[in-house]
């Protein structure tokens, strides 16, 4: 999926990673180059900035492309672990900044004495648990979202169903083709001309099976008819009987005989 069609398609992920990209740049620039400079938009300023927002912005355009991958079917072992590494980054840098700014914050004196131990420790585990919100809401909205259709992997047409629903309820919006076996039950298969995944070569291995000739012979300069399973079987067929035929051999020279 091009990663400008998922900006589009995906507004959470980019939301996500934007809201981040302050909080990792400030993360990356302190550990990397100490203290922020007091005089800002400087070239001090600038230099002490311009290498942690650049490291910053590579992880969040990772993560974003990566998501996008995951969404569009792409669950590699390797593409799974790229996006976890990419998010517990995100998590210790967001980490890293509310641990250096966060206040000290009173209960109000509304609160029960008798829930001030378990209330004290909910507000201290806001620590862990406030920087994790945006790397797990990422994860969940990548994972939750469902494989499409066209990631599945090719679709190779069954030959023979017995009848005509069936077939459109896995090949949906593909119009049928109805042919009819030795025993005169109606099949039906995809046409090849609307259905880019249909594999011809597939079909006439299933045909064969259920002893179904969709494809016919019959010769213009003799009473010669007959019916083939495959396209290659009526193929050699007509090469074999050319070779044979008065009408032919009398009025076409052998090359083109042989030549099918």
């Amino acid at each position: 999926m091009n990663i400008l069609e998922h900006i589009k398609q995906q507004p959470f992920v980019i939301a996500s990673g934007a809201a981040a990209l302050i909080h990792s740049t400030w993360a990356l620039c302190t550990l990397s180059a100490g203290v922020e400079p007091t005089t800002q938009f400087g070239a001090q300023w600038f230099a002490w900035v311009l290498p942690g927002f650049l490291v910053a912005f590579a992880l969040d355009v990772g993560q974003i492309a990566t998501s996008a991958d995951i969404i569009g079917g792409q669950r590699s072992r390797a593409k799974l672990c790229t996006f976890f590494v990419f998010a517990a980054a995100t998590y210790f840098l967001q980490w890293l900044y509310i641990a250096h700014h966060m206040p000290a914050v009173d209960l109000a004196a509304g609160v029960r004495v008798a829930w001030l131990p378990v209330a004290g420790f909910i507000r201290d585990a806001s620590l862990w648990v406030l920087p994790l919100f945006m790397p797990l809401s990422t994860l969940l909205y990548t994972f939750s979202r469902g494989v499409p259709e066209h990631a599945q992997g090719p679709r190779i047409a069954a030959a023979a169903f017995p009848d005509r629903a069936d077939r459109a309820d896995l090949v949906p919006n593909v119009p049928q083709l109805p042919i009819s076996n030795s025993a005169g039950d109606d099949l039906f298969l995809p046409d090849p001309l609307c259905d880019p995944l249909f594999l011809p070569e597939a079909a006439d291995l299933e045909l064969s099976a259920v002893g179904a000739k969709p494809y016919h012979f019959d010769c213009p300069n003799c009473d010669f008819l007959n019916d083939y399973a495959t396209e290659s079987g009526r193929a050699n067929g007509k090469r074999a009987h050319g070779r044979h035929c008065a009408g032919v051999v009398a009025s076409v020279p052998q090359a083109v005989i042989n030549a099918g």
